[in-house]
């Protein structure tokens, strides 16, 4: 079988307690896989991009929050990402961190469904200012 993501991106948000174990479990586990695996460093739009450019797809570990403003970075980049969640509710991240290993299996076998959200920007004015 040949892998459809040879080079895998990594990211959260730097200030999460354990979150560098975590990238660290995460990144064995694809290396084992054979896939090249970089991982985030820091937060600046620049590094985020540069890691983006060189991948084929971004794992986002952390909560909506973090899924959010990372995928808004990366977004105009066009890199599918996938969201592992390590907050409270997961709407947007819907891999829960216990089943992570499982459901990363089936996206790398090619078992997911991809869909492209759009973004909308509005800006409201009042009396001649932005609000």
């Amino acid at each position: 079988m040949t892998a459809r993501f040879q080079t895998v991106a990594l990211f959260g948000r730097p200030q999460t307690d354990g979150l560098a174990e975590i990238l660290d479990q995460i990144a064995g586990w694809l290396k084992r896989r054979g896939m090249a695996v970089l991982v985030q460093t820091n937060r600046s739009t620049r590094a985020l991009q540069s890691l983006g450019r060189r991948a084929e797809l971004g794992i986002i570990v952390g909560g909506d929050g973090t899924m959010l403003g990372i995928a808004r970075t990366l977004a105009p980049l066009g890199l599918p990402v996938v969201g592992i969640n390590l907050g409270r509710l997961g709407f947007i991240t819907d891999i829960t961190f216990s089943h992570w290993e499982e459901a990363l299996d089936a996206i790398l076998e090619g078992n997911f469904d991809s869909w492209s959200r759009d973004w909308l920007l509005c800006i409201s004015t009042r009396s001649g200012s932005p609000q």
